[in-house]
């Protein structure tokens, strides 16, 4: 486990990770849950293309959680311009078909390699 401190030397908490991503590279984590008792991050990232890394399942409560993140930020589901699937777990691209058709974001995914 790594532990983050901050410029003048003392230990990081969860918020000054979340705003040093947030103020300096204009990267936000949002939190959602999960149909298990667990959450997941997403992220939303301003520049150069508001784009969301992952999304979470597919459903209306996942949605709305989604959007109160995204709001937080300054920005709504309609803004997002690209979504970054990162690997084929329902908590990472689950909403990605909701979110392009209330946006029109387009979807990038990384290929999976397969081994014989």
């Amino acid at each position: 486990m790594s532990v983050h401190t901050l410029r003048n030397g003392t230990k990081a908490r969860n918020q000054d990770i979340v705003e040093l991503l947030d103020l300096e590279f204009g990267i936000r984590p949002i939190h959602c849950s999960l149909p298990i008792p667990a959450t997941v991050n997403i992220y939303f990232v301003k520049d150069p293309v508001p784009t969301l890394i992952d999304a979470p399942p597919e459903g209306m409560k996942y949605l709305e959680e989604l959007d109160a993140g995204l709001r937080c930020a300054g920005y709504s589901i309609k803004d997002i311009k690209r979504v970054i699937i990162t690997h084929p777990h329902f908590d990472h691209y689950g909403l990605s078909q909701t979110i392009c058709e209330r946006s029109g974001a387009e979807v990038w995914v990384f290929g999976m390699a397969h081994t014989g």
